[in-house]
């Protein structure tokens, strides 16, 4: 990074390092990194529990050390958790980690915002640039304030800036992401089910996206979105597919996935339907 190569492979990210290279430093001193700037963006990995709750060991470490630098700085510094953190988290246990480690209030001594970004790897930059909604949890008016300023000065286009307390924001992280999922899903088992009919028929995503786009309740860019995501799931993941040959065999005499190879997945539960297909 200090020699303002991109570290991954993403669209548009070479171009910034390049065209900001002075005003990027990166470091591993947690301390330094608070001094010199006023935000610190926590995004560290917070993995699921076996009760499906979200781990948010690694995020109270990084504030009970970051807390220790803020302590002693003369203006109040802004931590946004971008993380994705289960409901209650950052009035909770991340508040206590920050302020018992800081001595600072929540508020006064330093700001809290949970700001956890609609991104997809691919388009982080463009997601950053362009997006839909720009939702802000504040621990009080004025960080909130700052944060939003920063988004307006980078934004390409007028999102709305949902600006709300912290558990509220993880409660909307979560239902989007819930949300967006189930979607997909949805098409996941639509295009499993459409798989099974005779290309004579014609290829039914071009008559279910076309309908489905004039039905306002389905909002039509992100149906479009998940059928055509889901498609790709269903390539990638064709072998994986586990259809009972007897439904296969009444389906179609020929393979809608243009393959004459019979494939099986790791359990030996899928072949192709050119193969088990009847010969008339």
């Amino acid at each position: 990074m200090n020699r303002h190569l991109a570290p991954v492979k993403e669209p548009g990210l070479q171009e910034l390092l390049a065209k900001h290279a002075d005003k990027i430093k990166a470091s591993t001193d947690i301390s330094v990194a608070a001094t010199e700037t006023d935000i610190t963006f926590i995004i560290v990995p917070t993995l699921s529990l076996n009760d499906g709750s979200f781990d948010n060991s690694y995020v109270i470490d990084v504030c009970r050390r970051l807390a220790k630098a803020i302590a002693e700085k003369k203006r109040p510094h802004i931590v946004v958790i971008a993380s994705t953190v289960m409901p209650g988290s950052c009035d909770g246990p991340i508040t206590e980690a920050l302020e018992s480690h800081s001595g600072l209030a929540v508020g006064k001594g330093f700001h809290l915002i949970y700001n956890s970004q609609f991104i997809a790897l691919g388009s982080v930059t463009s997601n950053v640039r362009k997006s839909d909604m720009c939702r802000v949890g504040e621990s009080d008016p004025v960080g909130g304030e700052l944060i939003a300023q920063l988004y307006q000065s980078v934004h390409h286009n007028t999102p709305v800036m949902a600006r709300m307390n912290l558990v509220n924001a993880e409660l909307t992280k979560l239902a989007v992401n819930t949300f967006v999922m189930t979607k997909i899903s949805f098409a996941n088992m639509l295009a499993r089910i459409t798989a099974f009919i005779p290309l004579s028929s014609g290829w039914p995503w071009e008559q279910m996206v076309a309908s489905w786009r004039s039905n306002h309740l389905l909002g039509n860019d992100d149906v479009s979105r998940s059928i055509c995501f889901s498609t790709i799931l269903l390539a990638f993941a064709s072998n994986n597919l586990r259809s009972p040959p007897e439904m296969v065999s009444k389906c179609c005499t020929r393979c809608a996935i243009n393959t004459q190879d019979a494939t099986a997945c790791s359990l030996g539960q899928f072949q192709c339907r050119c193969v088990l297909a009847p010969s008339e």
